[in-house]
């Protein structure tokens, strides 16, 4: 289990392992993703790997929702 105050350290550590395995990925998709956690912790840090982020919260009084990432130089 991941520690919140280590979400991007984490995401940034796992990416990293990820394209040393031979995986560099374009998109990367997560549901269930906190506002704060995505401005805080994932944005900043997928954005050192060169992936542009937006956040689609859900509808009502709801603080999280779906986070696509993607590397803006594959797509127009």
């Amino acid at each position: 289990m991941l520690n919140v105050g280590h979400i991007g350290h984490e995401i940034l550590w796992w990416y990293r392992c990820c394209m040393n395995a031979g995986y560099n990925a374009d998109i990367i998709c997560l549901q269930e993703v906190d506002k704060k956690v995505f401005e805080r912790d994932l944005l900043p840090r997928l954005d050192e790997c060169g992936l542009t982020g937006h956040l689609r919260l859900k509808f009502g009084d709801v603080h999280e929702g779906s986070a696509i990432f993607f590397r803006g130089n594959r797509f127009k």
